[in-house]
């Protein structure tokens, strides 16, 4: 044999057959397998990381509101006059103020609150587009839901409001409030002695929380039981709550004495639907809580403003006075990370 055949013949390459093939493929395979979990845990951990600061920016422009005006914004002003009246003589009922909508120039979209017109009711034409307009730092990244967060089946109770609303993502703290029943609480009889069940129904104008479901603001001296020590604001899911709107005028709130991530229905409403159809699939009494997408538990802003970040573990009589502003619970070092 020649040494040019010689060469040839050492230089050849054997194919690959098709077990070797597979077998590189399954190893692809479990490589991808092995590291999926590593990257969605880094991009998740990114998702949380934004809404801490979504909810530290919130916690920041309600302080500074106060600082301001000496009291928290008005959570809503569901069947209440605006504070704006349209003459001397004359106020609507109704406006598009929320306490989202009234801290907007704080969170830098002063161009987002210029498009409201607080003289005119929340369904006049003329404050449908801030009404479904969406406003990035009250959507928590985690829940796919955000991806589209206008929705079309919102809360349209006498025809007071938008059906199609941003809906909310953060929600103003009510504490244990007396909420359509407290169906959670040992005993549903509100009183100044039950810790799970307080104030008047549905939070009316009286209840524990630094929010209330009607125009009646919290000022911080009021809060006896410390600012560092009282929940002012909480993750909840939109889709699972069809009251929650960002900029709509009834309840951008949520209690305290349903446990922390329990689960709500999920409907998809179909444009139109009633208000008793709406309010018998996701009653208030089990879908006004705060819950999250997060393994484990949600995030709060503190009285402080400081962020933290509530296990779903945590016990109830611990998890009701943190939502009581004046309990006189004794709270101090509640965990929280």
């Amino acid at each position: 044999m020649t040494p040019l055949i010689q060469s040839r013949h050492r230089t050849a390459r054997r194919a690959m057959t098709l077990v070797e093939l597979l077998v590189v493929i399954a190893i692809i395979a479990l490589l991808m397998a092995l590291l999926l979990p590593a990257v969605q845990g880094v991009r998740e951990a990114g998702r949380r990381t934004q809404c801490r600061n979504n909810l530290k920016q919130i916690g920041t422009a309600l302080l500074h509101y106060h600082e301001v005006f000496g009291k928290l914004p008005v959570a809503s002003y569901y069947d209440s006059p605006s504070p704006f009246p349209v003459s001397p003589t004359m106020t609507l009922k109704n406006p598009p103020l929320s306490w989202p909508t009234a801290i907007l120039p704080r969170l830098e979209a002063q161009n987002h609150y210029d498009l409201f017109d607080f003289r005119r009711p929340e369904t006049d034409p003329a404050n449908r587009k801030g009404i479904q307009t969406a406003m990035p730092t009250l959507i928590c990244p985690s829940d796919p839901a955000g991806q589209n967060p206008i929705f079309h089946d919102r809360c349209t109770l006498k025809g007071w409001f938008f059906g199609t609303q941003m809906g909310l993502w953060y929600s103003g703290s009510m504490g244990p409030a007396n909420f359509a029943g407290c169906v959670f609480c040992a005993s549903a009889a509100p009183d100044g002695s039950n810790p799970c069940c307080q104030g008047t129904g549905t939070g009316l104008s009286q209840g524990p929380g630094m929010f209330l479901r009607y125009p009646a603001p919290v000022p911080f001296d009021s809060v006896r039981d410390g600012l560092s020590n009282t929940i002012m604001v909480g993750e909840t899911l939109p889709d699972q709550n069809f009251h929650n709107m960002a900029f709509g005028c009834n309840m951008p709130t949520a209690v305290m004495n349903i446990p922390l991530n329990h689960p709500g229905q999920n409907f998809d409403f179909p444009p139109g639907v009633s208000h008793n159809v709406q309010e018998s699939s996701q009653p208030h009494s089990l879908n006004q809580g705060f819950r999250s997408r997060h393994l484990g538990g949600a995030h709060f802003v503190r009285g402080d403003g400081s962020v933290t970040f509530l296990d779903d573990t945590i016990e109830p009589p611990i998890y009701w006075a943190l939502g009581t502003r004046a309990g006189g619970e004794g709270i101090e070092g509640t965990a929280g990370q």
